[in-house]
């Protein structure tokens, strides 16, 4: 996949932070406080309203969305940052249902 989408995309920054949590796991053999601080400087995602709700951005700044695909969703799937049991459930819902209907048709 190949983002179109420049400043700071969700699913690069989702992506890094998935990477950078599971090497400050491995204390034995990593130097994971090197990698905690490197997680610290990861920018958060971005939240922007649509319809009356939040829903997950797809990076925090864009001239406009070419994708295929709902990249700002990597935050659920594959990263596992956000969603059932982990938190915001609602606004990864809430983000699938405002995208445009050819976003939600594509299969990679």
């Amino acid at each position: 996949m190949i983002t179109t989408i420049q400043g700071n995309p969700t699913e690069v920054t989702a992506g890094l932070k998935a990477i950078l949590i599971e090497l400050s796991k491995l204390d034995s053999y990593v130097d994971s406080k090197y990698y905690r601080s490197l997680l610290e400087r990861v920018p958060d995602y971005k939240l922007e309203i649509q319809e009356g709700a939040e829903c997950i951005a797809p990076a925090y700044s864009w001239t406009e969305v070419i994708n295929v695909e709902l990249p700002q969703l990597h935050l659920v799937f594959p990263y596992e940052l956000e969603g059932r049991g982990r938190g915001k459930l609602d606004v990864a819902i809430h983000t699938w249902r405002t995208a445009p209907e050819k976003q939600k048709d594509y299969i990679s």
